[in-house]
């Protein structure tokens, strides 16, 4: 389920992105990037719990 729910905003963050190639791959990072800070809440909200 999760890889589903990144999926989509993968898809717009490329398609909004400049053409580009250092750009788009500037903001496929910062996807990657968004993606382990979500990890890491999800981590600490399972553990605060």
């Amino acid at each position: 389920m999760q890889s589903k729910l990144w999926k989509a905003p993968a898809i717009v963050g490329i398609k909004k992105s400049p053409t580009t190639k250092k750009e788009a791959s500037t903001s496929t990072a910062n996807l990657v990037k968004i993606q382990d800070i979500m990890e890491i809440i999800k981590k600490d909200i399972i553990y605060t719990i």
